[in-house]
């Protein structure tokens, strides 16, 4: 009988062990697990930025494919020369607009003088 004892407690820590051998594995499988968990998230968000990011440049060379072709024409030339440099042809005369400063800030001076006058006359009527 206590040969039974002796071999069922043999059984016992090899239970135990098989138990925290089963445990550490799975432990490690876990930890291998949430690795790779991190990396697809990380990968899956680079997807996410590049591929807006190629949206964005595939738009920007379309602007610049159509600045181009108008560029290569003629009159897409002479507008470029006009808009940037204020350019005329011979015998064309240019006018530019300007808005008053002066309209404005007469405006504003006039509406604090009648405020600031309105105060003073409230004060000194007294």
């Amino acid at each position: 009988m206590t040969r039974f004892y002796q071999v069922e407690k043999h059984f016992k820590w090899l239970n135990v062990l098989f138990l925290i051998v089963t445990l550490i594995l799975v432990i490690f499988l876990a930890r291998g697990v949430w690795r790779v968990y991190n990396q697809s998230r990380f990968a899956n968000s680079n997807y996410l930025l590049t591929k807006d990011r190629l949206t964005k440049l595939e738009d920007r060379q379309k602007q610049i494919t159509d600045r181009l072709e108008k560029l290569s024409t003629d009159r897409g030339l002479e507008e470029e020369f006009r808009n940037n440099f204020s350019v005329v042809r011979p015998g064309e005369k240019m006018i530019l607009i300007v808005d008053s400063i002066e309209t404005a800030t007469d405006t504003a001076t006039t509406s604090e003088a009648s405020l600031w006058g309105t105060l003073k006359a409230l004060l000194l009527s007294r």
